[in-house]
Order: C-alpha cells, then structure tokens, then sequence
C-alpha cells in the first residue's frame, strides 16, 4: 500500500497492522511551513516523522529531503531517493547546433510578476547582444503582464503536456528560474529541470534548488543568480559550439541515469512483491 505525504499515512498504516500489507511512504512535497499556524506546522512536521519511522519503506524526491529524514535518526536501508524525473518512452533528443535564431524556452504552472519581470529584462539584455533570439513562455501568468509582449516572445499559458513536449523538443536553452522558491521547493525536485534535461537542452538556472545543483555536477546546468549572469550563461552557450554539445549530451545522459520507469521497476523489484 502507497501513503502519499504524511497526511494519509495513519488509515493506510492502521490497515497494515490487520492485513500484514508492506507500506511505501512517498513525500514529493514536503513543507515546514506547509500551514500558516506553527502549532499545525508542528504536528505536521511530528506526524511526518512518526511517519517515516514506522513505514517499511520511504520514497523522497530530493537530497535535502533524504538529508532531513536521515537528521530525524531514521534507518537509511529504508530510505530510496528517487527525482521528480519523466519517464524517457517517447522522448527523443534534441540534435544538432544551436538555432538561428536561438529558440529559449522557460516553463513554470504558475509564473509570478517578479519572474515573469525577471525574465523579461533577461530578454532586453540580449538583444542589447544583437543576438537573434525567440523566448517561448509556458505557464500561467497575471493576465495584465500578457497585455504588452516584446516581439520575439510567446506567451502559451498552461497547455497539454504533449504540445509543452514539442516546444522542448524544438528548443535550444530551458531556463529556470526560481526567485524566491516556496518552502516546499526546498525540498522538491525541479519537474522542469528534468524535462529539460530528457529532451537534450543544455540549461541556465538559479542555484536556489537542489536539482540545478545536482546538474551543474553532471555538467548539464549553468548556475546563474542574477539577470545578467543569466545573459553571460546563454551567450556562453551560443556563442562556443563544443560546450553546447557537450552539457546537451551531458544532459540526456544525466536524463537517462534518472528515468523514472527504469529507477521505479528496479525499487518495486528488489523491495515488493508486484502481482
């Protein structure tokens, strides 16, 4: 039986204890500041702990999340890591050079003003480069930021997973920008990076999650803090034809080491009996 976060976990451990089922604990998003209260915040967090102990088994989705399960004093032989990462059946590659013009593209469900000013003034440096360029823009966005759009850049707003799909495909750079992240991207795994990553596309981020880390060590990830630091990276990445290829292949690669139907037959087979 599957608990998905701590909330769920008491019915389905209560159930164990008469049918003699194993239970998988997964957290994708955990929060210490899941709730406004600090008292709820603090029961959350205690009964996310209790959880873990007496589970057969804990799946987390990030380094920081199986570092705080391991500071709880919890067995780490129980403990699987497996990302936030896509499965690789039916996604094929990017290949060849950078495009002319350079097709950029930044994708987030829900992009705020802050990011969305982020990445406009991103934009405008540029062209200051004289780079010929496209930014395709997916997520949802304040509707009156959508009013004004700089020529070279398209505002797609929340689409099916198929067409976002094809968008990377045809890209060269995915960006990822997190400002500000939300408590629980602390301890989240970056969907997008990932993505990113699946289809080839070398990738500018900011250092403020543990998954741009993780692909700055595989070489797929330019770490950037700042605006203009994300216009150095890019122009980086047009302008020197070895280290493009190079962090594209190194992203597919890293792509790979994670696929999640791969990493997921291997954890269900080792540790469950699947029928």
């Amino acid at each position: 039986m599957i608990a998905v976060d701590a909330l769920n976990f008491l019915p389905i451990f209560t159930y164990s204890i008469f049918s003699g089922k194993k239970v998988l604990l997964h957290l994708p998003d955990f929060s210490e500041t899941r709730f406004d209260s600090k008292l709820l915040n603090s029961i959350y967090k205690l009964v996310t702990r209790l959880s873990c102990i007496y589970t057969d088994q804990i799946i987390c989705v990030s380094r920081p999340m199986k570092e705080l399960i391991k500071k709880w004093g919890i067995n780490q032989d129980k403990v699987t890591l497996i990302p936030n990462s896509p499965s690789l059946i039916g996604i094929y590659p990017k290949t060849g050079p950078v495009s002319n013009p350079v097709r950029i593209v930044f994708t987030k469900s829900e992009i705020s003003m802050e990011e969305y000013s982020f990445l406009s003034e991103i934009f405008d440096r540029l062209l200051d480069y004289d780079l010929e360029l496209s930014v395709t823009v997916i997520g949802r966005i304040p509707q009156k930021l959508t009013k004004e759009v700089p020529k070279g850049m398209k505002l797609t707003g929340l689409i099916p997973l198929e067409q976002n799909f094809t968008i990377l495909h045809d890209s060269d750079i995915g960006l990822a920008i997190y400002l500000k992240p939300e408590s629980f991207e602390k301890y989240a795994d970056s969907l997008k990076i990932r993505e990113y990553a699946a289809f080839g596309i070398p990738i500018v981020a900011s250092p403020n999650v543990s998954t741009a880390i993780e692909g700055r060590d595989a070489n797929a990830v330019l770490m950037a803090s700042n605006e203009q630091e994300f216009v150095d990276s890019i122009l980086r990445l047009t302008r020197n034809s070895i280290l493009y290829r190079d962090m594209s292949q190194n992203a597919r690669i890293w792509a790979q080491k994670n696929d999640k139907d791969k990493i997921l037959n291997e954890f269900f087979s080792k540790n469950f009996k699947v029928l």
